[in-house]
């Protein structure tokens, strides 16, 4: 496995045009999501090197409602401190509220500095160890017109902490994952391209952001085949790459670093979409879905705490050509598979030993109100929770028509209810949904922002509710 330092040989191409490709859709999404897609952007970039990366840009001012035991208050506030430090103060978490009482909403405004005037918010949002939320961006720092990753930092009730840019790069690029590491710091992956001449150059990289946010390091992943890929957590981070074309790959990052220990080709078939779950006794499950001319399989690995593969499940399944998300579950796991296009979305259980089957059950279709999508469940005492988010109007982006709701799932696949979730997506954007527990174990949702300002960048909601 090579690395490369991105900021060297690839930093000193001089550009005849730098125009950023379209960044694609979320990974699986079909033709009919194009228009969720993050726009593009063109740049012109004039400069071989770019600064050195810049942490704790000023922070915007966050208007939104805070809400506590369901009495909403109306609140605005100013942040001045950049720091990304919590407050010190201990944590106490409420007790007797009743599922789904709204805790606290907040909606982010753009930073406002010339340095990321153009911000998108990318695929996921992860919790730190103290309670405060990690989300992953990318910026186009407006001196140079190159574009970045970076880490926006808020504090456990999403009050924000500090803007964080990484290293920055021509063109334009999307962060495909992040990961919170065992040392509390922060991974992301993703990739840059832009044009130059007739060709289109690539670079596909992983950076570490320390916990406070600072930038640690990049590099370029030379021989990552995949397009995309999602991240999970063994003894350490692992990469899956997945393409729809290539080969399913997968890579372990060295403690502490952005190197990849190993890059092992696990299929040999294309996949496209899909999950890495583990469990406590470090076990973990991979799984994908795969297409060979009109043959779909749902494709299932068990691993040991080693990432070595104990066994192989293949379920030829034309009715499953997506697989969305996956848990432990006691003595097993679950995995959501479906059909993204016909929006009918369905759990297999199977046994933790080798993969046989438990149940299956479908729990969520289409309706009034638009396709289901989720991309992630979590295991809650004696049933499964499951956010979703339908949007009616998927030509249009731009409209603030998204509704959320959470399906809760019995361990043996029997629908216990649907639990809509008002005011959960009140700016513009498309049919993405992110989410995570909070250090209280509230339920954190950031549906995917398109409500965008053609100078600042883009507005981010977050909003909590208990469970």
């Amino acid at each position: 496995m090579r690395l490369r330092n991105p900021r060297l040989p690839l930093l000193g191409l001089l550009l005849s045009a730098a125009c950023g490709p379209n960044v694609p859709a979320e990974p699986g999404d079909t033709a009919t999501d194009e228009t969720d897609s993050s726009t593009p952007t063109t740049t012109t970039s004039t400069s071989a090197e770019p600064p050195d990366p810049t942490t704790g840009a000023p922070l915007p001012s966050t208007t939104g409602t805070e809400t506590t035991e369901g009495d909403p208050t109306t609140s605005t506030s100013t942040s001045t401190s950049d720091t990304g430090d919590t407050t010190g103060e201990p944590v106490t978490c409420p007790e007797g509220q009743p599922p789904f009482t709204p805790l606290w909403s907040t909606v982010i405004e753009p930073p406002g500095d010339a340095g990321l005037e153009v911000i998108e918010y990318q695929f996921g949002i992860t919790t730190m160890a103290d309670g405060r939320l990690a989300v992953p961006f990318m910026a186009r720092d407006g001196f140079t017109n190159k574009f970045g990753p970076g880490v926006l930092l808020t504090s456990a009730t999403g009050e924000p902490l500090g803007f964080h840019q990484g290293d920055l790069l021509p063109g334009s690029g999307t962060v495909f994952a992040i990961q919170r590491d065992v040392d509390d710091s922060l991974l992301l992956t993703g990739r840059q391209s832009w044009v130059m001449g007739d060709e289109t150059p690539e670079v596909k990289w992983v950076a570490r952001f320390a916990s406070d946010g600072t930038p640690k390091a990049s590099a370029e992943l030379v021989d990552w085949k995949a397009a995309w890929w999602l991240m999970g957590q063994l003894d350490v981070p692992v990469l899956l790459g997945l393409d729809g074309e290539a080969p399913v790959q997968m890579a372990r990052l060295a403690p502490g670093d952005v190197a990849t220990e190993s890059i092992e080709v696990v299929s040999v078939a294309a996949g496209k979409l899909g999950a890495l779950a583990s469990r406590e006794d470090g076990a973990a499950l991979v799984a994908y879905a795969s297409e060979s001319g009109d043959t779909s399989r749902v494709i299932l690995r068990g691993l040991d705490s080693a990432g070595d593969l104990e066994w192989l499940v293949e379920l030829d399944r034309p009715d499953l050509p997506h697989v969305i998300g996956a848990v432990a579950i006691p003595d097993g796991w679950a995995v959501m598979a479906g059909d993204l296009n016909t929006g009918t979305l369905r759990l297999l259980a199977r046994t933790a030993g080798d993969g046989g089957p438990l149940w299956e059950a479908e729990f969520a279709v289409a309706d009034d109100l638009g396709l289901p999508r989720t991309r992630e469940m979590y295991l809650s005492g004696d049933h499964l929770t499951i956010p979703v988010v339908r949007k009616p109007a998927p030509d249009n982006p731009f409209l603030a028509d998204r509704t959320v709701e959470v399906h809760r799932v019995s361990l043996q696949g029997a629908t216990l209810d649907v639990t809509p979730l008002p005011g959960a997506a009140t700016i513009a954007g498309g049919r993405f949904l992110f989410t995570t527990l909070g250090e209280c174990g509230e339920l954190i949702v950031m549906p995917r922002s398109h409500d965008e300002d053609p100078v600042s960048g883009e507005r981010l909601q977050l909003s909590a509710w208990s469970l």
